[in-house]
């Protein structure tokens, strides 16, 4: 379930992050090659405060790249969840 919702996040333009998870989480997921596949190191935080001001390098050539805000991401949950 974990690996579809990452790819529909990534295909939906949204970025995951996880904060604060347990190291043997942490390890599961490595191990099963879906840590990676969330982004590695740079979708993985040890307190949401970094995670929230964490701001990724963007693209020079990406126009009107901005973040989404949590009702834009909440209005396409439902879509995400539902979806096969």
């Amino acid at each position: 379930m974990l690996v579809h919702m990452t790819s529909r996040l990534k295909e939906a333009g949204i970025e995951f992050y996880i904060t604060r998870a347990k190291h043997k989480v942490e390890e599961v997921l490595k191990r099963s090659g879906l840590y990676e596949k969330i982004g590695g190191d740079t979708h993985f935080f040890g307190r949401r405060t970094h995670a929230v001001m964490y701001q990724p390098k963007v693209k020079k050539n990406m126009p009107n790249t901005k973040k989404a805000t949590s009702g834009q991401i909440n209005a396409k949950l439902p879509a995400l969840a539902s979806s096969p």
